[in-house]
């Protein structure tokens, strides 16, 4: 009779265990499920984000924006003496 009274507290033990371990598989699968579910989510945005970084930086849209916000003109080559005076004269 000793026997089977202790018998039957260790499988409850045991089963108790197995239940508290599987509760605790349970809630680590959660949020696993979770962060999976936040990671796709910020991957989503990432590729939104790269897709619209790469309209902003294209160069038709950069000349577009540099012609509206800049008041510049195309450059002038200069000569070699007139690039010597500025220099001589920055100097100064």
């Amino acid at each position: 009779m000793r026997r089977i009274f202790l018998l039957i507290i260790t499988f409850s033990l045991l089963f108790g265990a197995i239940t508290f371990l599987n509760y605790e598989l349970e809630k680590i699968d959660n949020k696993l499920k979770k962060i999976s579910i936040a990671n796709k989510s910020l991957e989503d945005e990432l590729s939104f984000l790269k897709t619209e970084w790469e309209y902003i930086n294209s160069p038709n849209n950069i000349s577009i924006l540099s012609k509206e916000h800049f008041d510049h003109s195309p450059a002038e080559l200069m000569e070699m003496s007139e690039f010597m005076q500025v220099l001589l004269n920055k100097k100064k």
